[in-house]
């Protein structure tokens, strides 16, 4: 009861930042960010360099639940080689992006 209460007081909006990854040799950081409403979950990929967003993608949008939440929400935040990937338990991929791709927007 106590959690809904400070939902209700964030105006029915809870936002975070679920993973967090630094590309080696770069001043860029790779974040998932995560927020849910009464209506929505949501989840957005975005690129910073230093401070300043250079790139974001929609990853996904859902009507909240915790069934797809907590199913997204144990995904692997994964660096490999030149990609930046999303995981599911089962290691099938569900989201991917080149760095290389993302070091041209510096």
């Amino acid at each position: 009861m106590k959690s809904l209460e400070e939902f209700r007081r964030n105006g029915y909006e809870n936002k975070w930042t679920w993973g967090r990854k630094r590309i080696k040799g770069t001043a860029l950081t790779c974040e998932i960010i995560c927020e849910v409403t009464m209506d929505k979950f949501y989840a957005e990929f975005i690129v910073l360099d230093k401070t300043t967003i250079i790139y974001k993608k929609d990853i996904l949008t859902d009507k909240p639940s915790w069934i797809s939440n907590s199913y997204f929400l144990k995904n692997k935040f994964l660096i490999r080689d030149d990609k930046i990937l999303l995981a599911d338990n089962l290691g099938k991929i569900t989201f991917e992006e080149k760095i290389s791709k993302l070091k041209k927007l510096i």
